[in-house]
């Protein structure tokens, strides 16, 4: 790294870096929170970054590397020739041409599935871009592991541009479909307007049609209605490999970059849109719905028998028929989740997020969270939170 001297005091030259990712919603601004986690430890550049746009500095050919969303040949056209430039986007129609480091779109359409088929779903379906790369790898990768399960493909929408502009045609492609029905949605836009649409045809959410998006937007997802689910892309890892393969290209004119560096999903948030499993026995879903909605309550085996009218036994047995768990470990794993969703999408104090799932104290949080994630809530919280 250059240095100049200034009297006796040399200052650093710092790398001179655009960034050209919008904030409008929670993936840009999980990207650049990885970029500048990778500067706390790495040390800082001088960005040219302007929230809620991507115009270019006017002094071009001074910067030295480039992270932006790129969604085609013509998005790289004004940087000069050999500038280092990261894409971090998988928005456009074709494979990029340029090192990119993006979700691994096709192992987040698969989790979403997963997430499903475990909650007992059999009748699935998709809604996507029909423009966007991300969108159709995100369903490829959900129809190929629902495959991996033995179903037959899922029925899929894509809309031209903005679903809620199509929303007769969304209504009457899913009239006939199977309920209860499991819809991925490619991202968490797209799952809010399906959510508004589907409320709109007299249908239950989550009991008639289970939803789950993509991104984990807390703004987006909060503020649907009910509450949408989502899979955890895990942006802020993006923005810092791309962060780290900038550096790279920077200080080493000779390194080639991998064409594309793809980053794992966290896993699946699940709010009231998925909040359900899609079982026959009418017994198993009262006690379900029952555990959903008192689960702050100091909820035991025996209080779901009581309110189900059955005997424990006779509970335990049927949660083993229709769910492969029991009823313990159902209470002790919709806690567990609520917890981390609880660490990573708020700042409460552990005390108060202990009360708000059902446990008795701090002590036996850290337990719940330890034995469901394999560290404290503390760490939990600092490795995943945006």
């Amino acid at each position: 790294m250059l240095t100049m001297d200034v009297g006796t005091m040399a200052v650093i030259a710092r790398k001179r870096v655009i960034l050209l990712v919008e904030t409008h919603f929670g993936y840009g601004r999980s990207i650049l929170d990885g970029i500048a986690r990778y500067q706390h430890t790495h040390g800082a550049w001088e960005c040219w970054f302007r929230p809620w746009q991507t115009s270019l500095p006017p002094d071009l050919e001074t910067w030295e590397g480039v992270i932006g969303r790129v969604r085609s040949p013509k998005d790289a056209a004004p940087f000069p020739r050999g500038i280092p430039l990261v894409n971090v986007s998988n928005g456009g129609t074709e494979p990029p041409c340029l090192p990119t480091v993006t979700p691994d779109d096709h192992a987040i359409g698969a989790a979403a599935a997963a997430a499903f088929v475990e909650r007992g779903f059999r009748s699935f379906a998709a809604a996507g871009l029909a423009k966007r790369l991300f969108a159709n790898e995100r369903i490829e990768g959900f129809q190929d592991e629902l495959a991996r399960h033995g179903f037959g493909p899922a029925a899929v929408y894509r809309s031209e541009d903005v679903l809620r502009n199509e929303e007769a045609e969304f209504a009457e492609w899913l009239q006939p479909l199977p309920q209860p029905l499991a819809i991925f949605a490619c991202n968490d836009v797209t799952g809010r307007e399906v959510l508004e649409i589907i409320m709109k045809q007299g249908l239950r959410v989550p009991d008639d049609v289970a939803v789950i998006g993509v991104d984990n937007d807390l703004q987006v997802c909060s503020l649907s209605f009910p509450q949408l689910s989502s899979v955890r892309t895990n942006a802020t890892q993006v923005g810092f490999n791309a962060a780290e393969m900038l550096a790279r290209m920077m200080e080493d004119s000779s390194y080639t970059p991998p064409l594309r560096t793809l980053v794992p999903p966290v896993g699946v948030v699940h709010r009231l849109s998925s909040d359900i499993f899609a079982v026959d026995d009418p017994v198993v879903a009262r006690a379900l719905a029952f555990l959903r909605d008192n689960l702050r309550r100091d909820i035991h085996v025996d209080a779901l028998a009581h309110h189900t009218g059955v005997s424990r036994k006779t509970l335990e047995l049927k949660f083993e028929h229709s769910l492969g768990t029991t009823p313990a470990r159902e209470i002790r794993a919709r806690r567990a989740r609520m917890a981390l969703e609880l660490l990573v999408s708020t700042r409460l104090g552990m005390s108060e997020i202990a009360e708000r799932v059902g446990v008795r104290d701090q002590s036996a949080l850290s337990i719940l969270v330890k034995k469901h994630a394999g560290i404290s809530p503390l760490a939990y919280r600092k490795k995943y939170q945006v």
